[in-house]
């Protein structure tokens, strides 16, 4: 599983030599952020571009989404979801399908060739019933549009870290739903699977690596950054309480005191992604 650090704006270049990017929509309107990543696209990095649903409830729309990738490059592209509503989420999957359907059809009709990036479909719910229920919902969408438009190996799965956060209580809900839902639907779909953040147990990312080894392409996380800002070093407490993003976290820079220890928890998030390096 390759692991991706989302760095603030002042550590952009820690990130640099990643296999793969996940961009935030919001954070491309800063013409900073594009030309970073614009250079690391033409290195051959993947560029994965989320629709900021974690930062803003609701992702940004696809046609906005479209343009930014074309800007970048995007390699990827998160449709837009609604957190923890699976009605809103499907119909945004429904609705970024058409309208992309149309763009595809609009070109075949004028003989002027565009080109699509993959699409990430993200299931949301407030009930694990709801959640499976959403990703079944959005599986079946995308392999009708795949058939309908003949776009095959289109799709990746993302799965949010937000649930084993609310329910892992009660469960190991990441893990169960990974193995039972997840996995199986993007077999059928012949989609990869990324995790969207790092989740809570934070052990929890080595026992995924260790089960289903590379059955999980990749996941993101910018906690590295969050606990390093507040000086905890994750090589010495992994169970340590995740301390709440500071306004207008994305433009802050971990300070300067802190630099060896943001170094520290950078590898200790690799480590437990199965990387050595």
């Amino acid at each position: 599983m390759k692991s991706v650090i989302i760095p603030t704006t002042p550590h952009l270049a820690m990130s640099t030599g990643q296999p793969y990017h996940l961009m935030l929509s919001h954070n491309l309107v800063d013409p900073g952020h594009r030309d970073f990543y614009r250079q690391e696209r033409q290195r051959g990095t993947y560029l994965i571009l989320d629709n900021s649903a974690h930062e803003m409830k609701t992702g940004e729309k696809i046609e906005r989404l479209l343009v930014q990738a074309s800007q970048v490059g995007a390699s990827e592209v998160v449709l837009p979801d609604t957190l923890f509503d699976a009605d809103a989420t499907i119909e945004g999957c429904r609705r970024s399908l058409e309208a992309v359907g149309t763009m595809i059809q609009v070109s075949r009709d004028t003989d002027i060739r565009v080109s699509l990036p993959k699409f990430m479909i993200v299931p949301q719910g407030n009930t694990p019933e709801e959640l499976v229920r959403c990703l079944q919902e959005m599986v079946g969408l995308a392999r009708l549009w795949m058939d309908d438009y003949d776009c095959h190996n289109q799709f990746t799965v993302g799965i949010s870290k937000d649930y084993n956060d609310l329910w892992w209580p009660c469960d190991n809900f990441l893990l169960s739903f990974l193995r039972d839902h997840v996995l199986p639907r993007a077999m059928w779909l012949n989609a990869e699977v990324h995790l969207l953040g790092w989740p809570k147990p934070l052990t929890i990312l080595e026992e995924i690596t260790t089960r289903f080894e590379h059955r999980i392409r990749s996941t993101d996380s910018a906690r590295p950054f969050t606990f390093a800002m507040f000086g905890i070093d994750l090589s010495r407490d992994l169970n340590a309480e995740y301390p709440k993003r500071p306004p207008d976290f994305f433009n802050q820079a971990v300070p300067d005191e802190f630099d060896d220890l943001l170094r520290t928890n950078i590898r200790v998030y690799r480590s437990l992604c199965g990387e050595t390096s």
